[in-house]
């Protein structure tokens, strides 16, 4: 009997040394095979279907040979650390974590959220109004440096990028501008995220049926999508890409953990949902027949805490994004930058060739790319004269500075490395952040803005209305696919 119980024990020892390896070797496969789709020629249509083909498999792989839940691709990791971790975080700072809700709320619903606290903190809410202010003025127009990290959509908007803006454009930005301030502060980032993608379902529409009516359908490559698959390795950088989903994953989850423990809510499981080896969810589970038995507003406190900690989390990495901008990458020399393309119709055209490496700007030597943008930026008028490793040349750059080129460094030592990496984890959780805490307002079953949206709204009218409105809209903001790429 002894002999059977310890053949049995060390059957299920084996076991879980053969998954652990199974997992172990399916894992470095999938990022090798997505390493590979980085490098490769493919249309980017098919390295998407691709990549998510090859985490699909692996995914499978992992999840039957763990015996774990899960389903297509996708497995849940569960673990009670999690648990202890968020029962010690809500212990300390009770008035802070509330504070924080409270200020997410303000963000998150503007001069309406006043409406959803009934012991209203007029810090928290002032404070809130005054940040979307901040965000729509400072932040917003650094919302680009994420296109740098997103190679499927800063190779076709490059040129968008360095040409000079005519007068209709500059009209256009400003009204999106006021848009964007107005609605704000109005109904704030939830109000904004509907109207954005209201007026770019709408530019779609349009679009569509000027093309029709002009039968000139190349116009309809200026329309880029509003919905932006996310996928570390295709879309994304890999490792830098998977370093900020967990960042983001984790700290959400565990802001709806922290809020649900201190109204008093047991946490019945805490744990990540993989799909393949790149982070899709995270999910902390409250029991919920205690979360309903709350009152609105601490209700829509947990609802709220994980977008909140988000948008703070976003402007924390914004901070961190342009001191490594502005400060660390100019001061790191690759022996100047080297011209990799030159744009038709610019400058650059003829005066300029791939494969030139420019090291100074009149007298300003040039150390890197971050250093000629920054020449750039600080142009006024008349010609420049750069120095380059073929010798000498006057350019008369474009009124903005820009002379058409795209850039690489010239050599990448291991500072230089070391550091854009941290840009790119910087930037990354900097944008990451502030899109899906935004994009989580939506009235779309699921998501946190709609459990607040149920709560407030008792009209099932409505809530069907507003949600059909917002399908409409993200699948107009999706048809750009079949023709951009």
């Amino acid at each position: 009997m002894r002999d059977k119980v310890k053949k049995e024990q060390l059957s299920k020892k084996d076991k879980k040394k053969i998954s652990k390896a199974i997992t172990i070797i399916v894992a470095a496969a999938d990022l090798m095979l997505l390493a590979l789709l980085v490098v490769t020629q493919f249309n980017d249509i098919a390295r998407l279907a691709i990549g998510v083909a090859i985490l699909g498999v692996s995914g499978e792989f992992i999840r039957k040979s763990n015996g774990l839940e899960g389903a297509y691709g996708l497995y849940m990791l569960g673990s009670r650390h999690g648990i202890k971790t968020i029962n010690s975080l809500a212990k300390n700072n009770k008035s802070l974590w509330n504070f924080i809700a409270d200020f997410g709320l303000a963000i998150s619903f503007g001069m309406f959220s006043y409406l959803l606290l009934r012991k209203r903190n007029l810090k928290a809410f002032l404070l809130g109004i005054a940040a979307i202010a901040i965000i729509a003025i400072y932040v917003f127009p650094n919302l680009g440096i994420m296109l740098e990290f997103m190679p499927m959509l800063s190779g076709r908007l490059v040129e968008t990028e360095i040409a000079v803006p005519t007068a209709a454009q500059v009209a256009q930005a400003n009204l999106l501008l006021i848009l964007i301030l107005f609605s704000s502060i109005i109904g704030g980032f939830a109000l904004l995220t509907v109207s954005l993608l209201l007026y770019s379902g709408a530019s779609v529409v349009y679009a569509i049926f000027a093309a029709v009516a002009k039968a000139n359908y190349s116009a309809l490559s200026s329309e880029v999508p509003g919905v932006f698959p996310i996928i570390p390795g295709i879309t994304i950088p890999l490792l830098a890409g998977i370093i900020s989903l967990a960042i983001l994953l984790i700290v959400h989850e565990f802001s709806h953990g922290i809020l649900a423990r201190i109204a008093k809510v047991k946490i019945n499981s805490v744990g990540i949902v993989l799909f393949g080896i790149i982070p899709f969810g995270a999910f902390v589970e409250p029991n919920e027949k205690q979360v309903k038995k709350l009152d609105k507003e601490k209700q829509n406190r947990i609802f709220i805490a994980g977008i909140s900690s988000n948008i703070l989390l976003s402007l924390a990495f914004f901070a961190l994004t342009l001191l490594v901008v502005e400060a660390v990458l100019p001061g790191i020399s690759t022996g100047g930058v080297k011209i990799v393309a030159v744009v038709p119709g610019t400058p650059a055209n003829s005066l300029l060739s791939s494969g030139m490496t420019i090291l100074k700007w009149n007298n300003y030597t040039i150390s890197n790319e971050y250093s000629l943008q920054k020449a750039e930026s600080q142009y006024v008028s008349g010609n420049v004269m750069l120095l380059t490793n073929k010798g000498e040349i006057s350019i008369k750059p474009m009124s903005n500075g820009r002379l058409g080129i795209e850039l690489g460094p010239a050599e990448t030592g291991l500072s230089y490395q070391a550091a854009y990496f941290m840009l790119e984890v910087f930037a990354l959780s900097f944008a990451l952040n502030f899109f899906v805490g935004i994009f989580n307002l939506l009235p779309l079953p699921g998501f946190d803005g709609w459990r607040i949206y149920e709560n407030e709204i008792k009209s099932k009218k409505v809530l069907n209305a507003m949600l059909a409105v917002v399908l409409l809209s993200i699948l107009l903001n999706v048809l750009p696919w079949f023709w951009f790429f």
